[in-house]
């Protein structure tokens, strides 16, 4: 009976210690995930740094997006011939949601006008709307559920910023959400 309760209990402690193994694995695992995905310790990037292949001078690529409505649309369609800005966001990253809430600041002062505006994520398509609604966005938020804009245009770093002119074409990109935005300028860009 003794020599049971002993090898019984070594079992126990050998799964416990295995569980509290893969418990701190996972943590560990999890920060360094966090860490990549929100970029909080990554200094941001100058628009002058070539991250991604959505830079100036380059034409802005048709890709099949998701409303979280579920209807399909296409980055062409929703440019429609008049170009737009284009916020690139992650749901969960810190500079992401400081870079909404100034393009947010622009629309509820009507500063906005006509300029269309709408964002781009890869979280999934049911944080999107719980998303808008905590932080007050008016602007539409679609999903690019197939990653193409991280697979094939090289986008790894967030906030993006992008202005595309009416001829589809990046007039100007910015990693930093802190950049300074003159919507003179901006107007100006979309024209072309």
């Amino acid at each position: 009976m003794v020599g049971i309760n002993r090898k019984t209990l070594l079992k126990n402690a050998a799964a416990v210690a295995l569980i509290f193994a893969a418990a701190f694995a996972g943590v560990q695992l999890g920060k360094g995930f966090r860490a990549h995905r929100m970029q909080e310790s990554t200094p941001p990037l100058s628009p002058e740094t070539p991250a991604s292949k959505l830079d100036d001078g380059r034409v802005f690529p048709d890709v099949a997006l998701q409303a979280t409505d579920g209807t399909g649309m296409t980055t062409k369609s929703l440019l429609a011939n008049r170009g737009g800005v284009v916020l690139f966001l992650e749901l969960g990253c810190p500079p992401c949601k400081e870079m909404c809430e100034r393009w947010q600041q622009f629309i509820d002062a009507k500063q906005l006008g006509d300029i269309p505006l709408w964002g781009v994520t890869f979280s999934p398509l049911a944080e999107i709307e719980p998303y808008k609604a905590a932080n007050k966005l008016s602007f539409p938020i679609y999903c690019d559920t197939g990653r193409v804009f991280m697979s094939q245009y090289a986008l790894s770093s967030y906030p993006m910023a992008l202005i595309v002119g009416r001829s589809g074409v990046v007039e100007w990109h910015s990693y930093n959400a802190l950049d300074k935005i003159d919507l003179k300028q901006v107007a100006e860009q979309l024209s072309q």
